[in-house]
């Protein structure tokens, strides 16, 4: 015992004493460090604090037509061994008829519900087996059905939605099935106070018989309305290829999806679409303020707007300026006053969403219940400053700069890619519209800020809307120049789980 524990000593001292041979000892100092890592060297350097923004490399997205009318849409990108395929159509809640809100959306619903030759659950079985699931979506001016899978699987993809799109099975049983889900989904999204003031928003700015008037969703009293025959009708009328867009993003030649295009689409038959005019809605002569007392808020939502831009408006940059210098940025002028200076709120955000017809600008927040007129006040007195006195140069160049460094995170994934390549076919927009866009924003300035300050929120075209214990906003708001008021009082609703995706879910 008395050897081995020698032995493991003398073995150890050796062993420490070749490590020492080894060591350098020479001082450790920055530039011996930088001659040994080259590329370790930006460590060793200050940061640049003037960076200017770099233009990103934009996708390039080719164009084709099938002799049906099917637009094709194709970017392609090798990076990595994925696709993004989807199915867009220019139909959206729009085209709901009055009273039967939400139809179009459980319209495209139906079509992820089986095809002539499979059931509901052998459809989605047949996705999963190829490892991805259909995201069926609709909006005010379209529907979709998306996929993401590996490239390899992109040709199988393509036959899935083919049959999904031009034969669907339209079972009663699953109608029926679709119909209680999408109740109880409106339900819970009723439960949450800002959705539920973007509903009080929409049907105030809008009034009860335009088609932006009502969620895309549809409503508690709508969707019980619905029959399944109204939605073969809808089918019928709206779900053509010469109303709709296979988009493929990612790893895939134009070639081969023309090649599969033809194959899976080029005997489904055109349609006859009807023609849908969005007009803009009737003028009003004073600012309406809604407030809707609810039970039991720690917190007043609020929300000031009206509908503004359209998505062919030639100032949506401008907009886009103008929300980060108001609301939309950390540092923006509302959140630094209502956040920083007040405290009364976690944030301020600002959003606009630009469709066919005039689409929705909004301001929304959340503040502590006894500031909620005030809140309002200092929300009015922001947009009367910025309608008449010009920004500071660093205002503008920090809201420009906030907007142009980001620019490329809208082709962060093939999904956002598929996203931006459909409001092409969507819109009648150009293949170069984002270059277009971004060239635009870059030029945005201090007059055209004002300019779009006075467009877009015109005191007596706006509407506000105030969700909450209303004891401590009333009485400001008689001392406030706020239009009409009306209250509605009484409601009860339950709180749902957090709903920070909200924000454009009842405006879109």
């Amino acid at each position: 015992m008395t050897r081995l524990c020698v032995f493991i000593s003398v073995s150890l001292l050796a062993l420490q004493l070749c490590n020492c041979a080894s060591v350098d000892t020479r001082p450790l100092n920055n530039q011996r460090m930088v001659a040994e890592l080259p590329a370790e060297k930006f460590r060793y350097e200050l940061p640049i604090t003037e960076n200017q923004p770099q233009k990103p490399m934009f996708p390039q997205v080719i164009k084709n037509t099938l002799s049906n009318g099917l637009s094709v849409f194709v970017v392609e990108d090798k990076s990595l061994p994925i696709a993004q395929l989807s199915m867009v159509f220019k139909n959206g809640s729009s085209r709901d008829p009055l009273g039967k809100s939400g139809l179009v959306n459980l319209s495209a619903q139906m079509l992820k519900e089986g095809t002539e030759k499979m059931s509901s659950l052998e459809l989605a079985e047949a996705f999963a087996n190829i490892g991805t699931e259909v995201s069926v979506n609709a909006s005010k001016d379209y529907s979709s059905l998306s996929a993401a899978v590996l490239s390899d699987k992109a040709n199988e993809t393509m036959s899935l939605l083919a049959s999904m799109v031009g034969k669907p099975r339209f079972e009663k049983s699953d109608f029926a099935r679709l119909k209680l889900q999408q109740q109880s989904t409106v339900s819970t999204d009723n439960a949450d106070p800002n959705y539920l003031a973007q509903i009080k928003f929409l049907r105030s700015a809008y009034g009860d018989k335009h088609p932006y008037a009502y969620p895309s969703g549809g409503t508690l009293e709508s969707i019980p309305k619905i029959e399944l025959k109204d939605v073969k009708k809808t089918y019928q009328s709206y779900f053509g290829p010469n109303n709709a867009a296979l988009i493929v993003v990612g790893d895939v030649s134009v070639a081969e999806v023309m090649e599969s295009a033809q194959k899976y689409f080029g005997s489904w038959p055109k349609i006859k679409v009807p023609s849908l005019a969005v007009n803009a809605p009737l003028p009003r002569k004073k600012m309406h303020t809604l407030l809707v007392e609810v039970d039991n808020m720690p917190q007043t939502y609020l929300l000031v707007g009206q509908p503004a831009a359209l998505r062919t408006d030639k100032d949506l940059a401008s907009y886009e300026v103008f929300l980060n210098i108001l609301a939309r940025d950390p540092t923006s002028r509302l959140n630094e006053k209502l956040r920083e200076q007040k405290g009364w709120t976690y944030g301020v955000k600002g959003m606009v969403n630009p469709l066919r017809g005039l689409g929705p600008l909004w301001i929304s927040t959340s503040v502590q219940v006894p500031y909620g007129g005030e809140a309002l006040q200092e929300i009015l007195s922001e947009l009367l400053q910025l309608q008449n006195t010009p920004v500071s140069d660093a205002e503008l160049k920090s809201a420009k700069e906030g907007i142009l460094h980001s620019f490329a995170s809208r082709y962060s994934t093939v999904g956002k890619v598929a996203s931006q390549a459909a409001d092409l076919f969507i819109y009648d927009l150009p293949l170069n519209n984002d270059q277009v866009f971004y060239d635009k924003l870059a030029k945005v300035s201090k007059e055209d800020i004002m300019a779009v300050a006075k467009k877009a929120l015109k005191k007596d075209q706006m509407v506000a809307v105030a969700v909450g214990d209303l004891e401590a906003i009333e009485t400001p708001l008689k001392a406030m120049d706020v239009g009409v008021v009306k209250v509605e009082r009484g409601k009860t609703i339950a709180r749902s789980k957090a709903a920070d995706d909200t924000t454009k879910k009842a405006g879109s």
